[in-house]
């Protein structure tokens, strides 16, 4: 008797021969998956609000990120039973690009008015909390990208090592010896800026 992995298997199979009806039915069955994943790390992230509008969008722009040439990137998929951790990786790296565009095109509207905007300067706490946030991010930005995503997937998407294994197409230690060393890394350089864990 076939399982669900094999016939989660089958369907992605047959999304990239081209089916229509397999692309219908793969976007039909993961459709709420996908959303509830974009509003998720849109929540996560800060973003000020996550209509259902805009989740919306953001779950078919990853519906057309997979089915794009042919599935190319459907057919990256190695073991059909850890689809859900993927689905959440792919979902994240894109909302989490969006919201960089978004932040850049913010940025780049508020240029033009800086002469008017009045300077509120921000309270003690705030500045020294933004300054924590950002020298973490720096450290962060400072990790090769695997080690950098392997720390993401692990302490932001909660994902096990076995889990990460089959995202990261490499063996379950080889995944925590990545996760170990990207957090010595990290605790190396936090450290040099006077940031120490608890």
């Amino acid at each position: 008797m076939n399982g669900p992995g094999s016939q989660t298997a089958d369907l992605i199979a047959r999304c990239t021969t081209g089916d229509d009806a397999a692309r219908a039915q793969f976007c039909g069955e993961y459709l709420d998956f996908v959303r509830h994943a974009a509003a998720r790390t849109l929540h996560r992230y800060g973003a000020a609000r996550a209509d259902a509008l805009e989740t919306d969008d953001l779950a078919n722009e990853v519906f057309a990120k997979l089915l794009a040439n042919n599935c190319a990137l459907l057919n990256k998929v190695r073991d059909s039973r850890t689809i859900t951790a993927w689905l959440v990786a792919i979902t994240r790296n894109h909302v989490i690009d969006h919201l960089r565009r978004e932040s850049l095109r913010g940025r780049a509207a508020t240029r033009g008015h800086e002469e008017q905007t009045l300077y509120v300067p921000p309270s003690s706490i705030g500045v020294i909390a933004g300054e924590r946030a950002e020298t973490v991010r720096s450290a962060v930005s400072l990790l090769d990208a695997r080690d950098r995503f392997a720390l993401e997937l692990y302490f932001l998407q909660g994902l096990t090592y076995a889990q990460m294994a089959d995202i990261l197409h490499e063996n379950v230690n080889t995944v925590s010896a990545r996760v170990r060393r990207a957090k010595g890394k990290l605790r190396q350089v936090l450290e040099q800026h006077g940031i120490r864990e608890p």
